[in-house]
Parts: structure tokens; C-alpha cells; sequence
């Protein structure tokens, strides 16, 4: 089914896309990155093109998960999809978490890649375009994920939170007190043995919500995205 489109009529105004039905297939889930989009269908497959071909189903490429060794995984069942601005992170329904795009900031995961800032954006490029099974997390079974522009959050079904990427604003709520990226998942100690329902996070800031429904909040306060009085970075306590 072709996409339909809806325009203001003006050259350079919005464009509203529906991609309600991809390829005979519900979707489920959709992010974009600052080039790219991705689809995740009912089935659990992930298509992927540049933000400029979004409207022609030709320039989809499926994107299917790999394991450590680059072995094609053609079982796995992706059942969730999210990212930051320049990477994207997926969650199968075994729990194993995947993630695909830039590594800039360590936001993938990998922690065998050395970061380099020096290069800018790197987008979909080079060995980072095909879907990869988060190394850090495989002992682990996740049940949400979220993501900030550069950082992850991962929870895993005992409870646990595991945070990754970018840390210059304190947003991964780890107890060492460096700013420096994280490129492994490390468990947020602060948190163990707190029963978590809820993860999210915005772009330098991220947020958990307890069973009883109490808010935790985290990372950059510049704009009070945090509901605190002070507007300052919350550098060192989760509140």
C-alpha cells in the first residue's frame, strides 16, 4: 500500500507521511535520527532510509539484527524501537537489546569502539549501519528502554537500571562522579533493590518511576525539565 500523503500546499511546510500499513504490515514503532528513520513492522522486522526518501517504499532497507561475530540472526523478533539523534536501539522479544548508527558519544554500546568527537557526525556509516546485539546486556533480560539525544536506559525484568553513552550532564546517574561517556552498560547502583515500573528520558536528562508512582529524576536541570526549584545540572543525586 502506497503511503498518502497530506502537504500545507507550500514549498518547504510540513509534510504529514501515513505509513499506518509498510509493506502489507502494521507498524508498531517508528523513530527518527537527524538523517535517518527507521520502521518497526508488527512482525518484528526494522526497515531503515534517509529522512529525504521516507515517502518512497523502494529506498527501505531491511535492517536485520547480528550477533557479536556478524552472525545474521534472522529468528530475532524485534518488539520495540527508540534512539537519539544519531542512533537507534531495539529490544527483542527475548529482551536482548540491539542498537544500530553513530557511536560518537559510546550511545551504541560497543565498548570495543573508541569514541572520536573529532570526526563530527558520523550517521549511518561505515560498521555501524547493521544491527548489533548489545554485548554489556546479554546476561540480562530487559523489559523497557528509553533514550536521550546521546545516552540509553535499560531495565531489565529483576529490576535492575543500566545506563550507557553520554554523561556530561550526569544524565546516566552513575555514582563514579566523571563526566566522561560510559561505553558499556553499567548498572545504576544508586537504584539497585528500588522496584522500578517506569523508564524514559529527554534529550541530556532521564526519569524512573517507582511502583507506588513516585517520580526519580536525574541529569540536566538548564530549563527545570527536572520539576526542581534549583535550575542546575543534578550532578550527583537522583531525586
Amino acid at each position: 500500500m502506497a503511503p498518502k500523503k497530506a502537504s500545507s500546499g507550500k514549498e518547504g511546510h510540513l509534510k504529514v507521511i501515513q505509513l499506518s500499513t509498510f509493506r502489507n504490515e502494521r507498524v508498531t514503532r517508528a523513530h527518527s535520527t537527524l538523517d535517518r528513520v527507521a520502521i518497526l513492522v508488527e512482525s518484528g522486522r526494522v526497515f531503515s532510509c534517509r529522512i529525504s526518501d521516507i515517502a518512497d517504499h523502494d529506498q527501505y532497507v531491511e535492517m536485520v539484527p547480528r550477533g557479536f561475530a556478524g552472525t545474521v540472526q534472522e529468528t530475532i523478533r524485534l518488539v520495540d524501537l527508540t534512539g537519539g539523534k544519531e542512533h537507534f536501539v531495539a529490544m527483542s522479544t527475548e529482551g536482548k537489546i540491539y542498537s544500530w548508527g553513530a557511536n560518537s558519544r559510546q550511545q551504541l554500546g560497543r565498548w570495543e569502539k573508541k569514541k572520536n568527537r573529532n570526526k563530527g557526525r558520523t550517521g549511518m556509516k561505515g560498521k555501524f549501519s547493521h544491527i548489533s546485539e548489545v554485548e554489556g546486556l546479554t546476561e540480562q533480560k530487559v523489559i523497557q528502554i528509553a533514550c536521550g539525544d546521546y545516552h540509553c536506559l535499560a531495565l531489565t525484568r529483576t529490576g535492575k537500571l543500566f545506563t550507557w553513552g553520554a554523561n556530561d550532564c550526569s544524565q546516566l546517574g552513575l555514582d563514579s562522579g566523571s563526566k566522561e561517556d560510559v561505553s558499556q552498560p553499567t548498572e545504576v547502583e544508586r537504584l539497585r533493590g528500588v522496584p522500578l515500573s517506569k523508564i524514559a528520558a529527554g534529550g541530556t536528562h532521564s526519569v524512573a518511576v517507582t511502583t507506588s508512582g513516585r517520580a526519580l529524576v536525574w541529569g540536566n536541570n538548564e530549563y527545570g525539565q527536572l520539576g526542581l526549584s534549583k535550575k542546575k545540572v543534578s550532578r550527583k543525586n537522583i531525586q
